[in-house]
């Protein structure tokens, strides 16, 4: 296991020799704040859809019950919303109020669970665009640097210490109780972890 990378929540104090990478919008550091799923886009999804950023792209991508017909399909109502919000150069990370949770998450006519759907929309779509960036090259230039004494703390609001729990990346990523971070994509793409094989991203 890879400890030369720490991926922990915003909230959760570090006491070590770390370099610490805010990966979330509200970095003070620009090219730090590029990594986010709030500024990150535009990305092209399915059947000519195109969302203006990641983050609306998979909540958007999220079917609600009272999104659903009879047979549990999306309505014309869905569609509505899914395109307005995609369209939407403002992040939004709760459309449906905090806590809300959907029925599944529908991608070119698939219907997908909590866990398949991280591995197929944002997992993929994240990772599409955060490759092309300057700040993705920056972080591959401090990974080469980093040691287990120094290593680079990843920041995130849905971070936590997979190393502490004793998780791989593969059990984050396989994981359906809890929320997956970009910053554990981050740490799987800079290491080359195995959990990228889970993924098609290709």
């Amino acid at each position: 296991m890879d400890t030369r990378i720490l991926v922990l929540n915003m909230r959760t104090p570090y006491k070590g020799n770390g370099i610490m990478i805010n990966t979330c919008s509200n970095s003070n550091v620009e090219w730090q704040s590029d990594l986010s799923p709030f500024k990150l886009g535009p990305i092209d999804l399915y059947d000519g859809f195109q969302a203006m950023r990641h983050e609306n792209a998979w909540q958007y991508s999220k079917v609600y019950k009272l999104h659903t017909d009879a047979d549990g399909n999306p309505t014309d109502e869905y569609w509505k919303w899914a395109t307005e919000g995609w369209s939407n150069q403002k992040a939004v990370r709760y459309p449906m109020g905090r806590g809300a949770k959907p029925e599944y998450a529908i991608w070119a006519g698939r219907k997908l669970g909590y866990v398949d759907a991280r591995k197929q929309i944002y997992s993929p779509l994240y990772i599409k665009l955060v490759t092309e960036t300057g700040a993705y090259e920056e972080l591959q230039y401090m990974y080469k640097r980093a040691t287990a004494e120094k290593p680079l703390v990843f920041r995130d609001f849905d971070g936590y210490d997979h190393v502490k729990l004793g998780m791989s990346l593969t059990e984050v990523l396989n994981d359906p109780k809890r929320k997956m971070g970009h910053a554990f994509l981050l740490k799987m793409l800079i290491t080359n972890d195995e959990a990228l094989k889970q993924i098609d991203y290709e």
